[in-house]
């Protein structure tokens, strides 16, 4: 909208680019292409979430709004971006209405009975998603519990972060967030800058010569070219006559 500037997000632009420019993009699956990202082994680690998680809100909102390239080129993964958006009401939704039913007495059985059916749906529905990644790594299993609670935390936060969109800091890297004048003056030609003025007339008057003899080549070539005709015309009048 031109109101904020923006310090991040410049990955998600430059795909969105290539998608409005028609431009192909291939993944590479295989280890020889995966990339690692660092993460904050601190607090600061919830900020880059925070940063990550506008990025993305930005981005896709931009991506199936107003702009609408990947309806047509990738409408499944617009699909599942458009989940996304829905995807913290469902999944607060969950506990919401467990927490609901035990405290209305909406059930006839022990509390700890719907609690501990309601966590072995969670993890069992997440170890078949990522089944191929436990496959390889089975010790993460053990991590199910853990990430079931963030997750429910992540809703939070992504429910958080679309009302607070207006924030546009980078906020785990220093100076980042800065106001800096950027120096649009590296865009411009420099090759005129040493070149004096005098230097600009001769070579402006040379041109004109050059193009006014251009001119009068031209006009002689079509006045010969007219004297040319006329004779041949004369020519064919006196073998006419005769």
């Amino acid at each position: 909208m031109n109101k904020y500037h923006q310090h991040s997000g410049d990955d998600k632009f430059l795909t969105r680019w290539m998608h409005s420019h028609n431009w192909k993009t291939y993944i590479q699956t295989c280890k020889e292409a995966t990339l690692h990202s660092t993460f904050k082994d601190n607090w600061r680690f919830l900020l880059q979430i925070l940063r990550w998680t506008r990025n993305t809100w930005r981005s896709d909102i931009r991506s199936l709004i107003f702009e609408r390239h990947i309806w047509f080129r990738h409408p499944f993964v617009a699909f599942c971006m458009l989940d996304k958006f829905f995807n913290p009401i469902t999944l607060l939704a969950g506990p919401a209405t467990v927490i609901y039913i035990i405290a209305t007495h909406q059930v006839h059985f022990p509390i700890w009975i719907t609690i501990a059916s309601y966590i072995g749906w969670l993890i069992l529905t997440r170890l078949i998603k990522y089944m191929p990644h436990f496959i390889k790594r089975p010790q993460d299993i053990l991590a199910i519990p853990i990430w079931l609670v963030f997750n429910i935390m992540f809703a939070l936060m992504k429910i958080y972060c679309l009302f607070t969109l207006y924030v546009t800091d980078w906020g785990t890297r220093k100076g980042a967030d800065t106001e800096v004048h950027i120096d649009n003056s590296i865009f411009e030609p420099h090759w005129l800058d040493n070149v004096s003025e005098e230097k600009v007339e001769e070579t402006v008057e040379e041109k004109i010569e050059e193009k006014i003899e251009e001119k009068i080549e031209e006009k002689v070539e079509e006045t010969v070219e007219e004297k040319i005709e006329e004779k041949i015309e004369e020519k064919i009048e006196e073998k006419v006559e005769i």
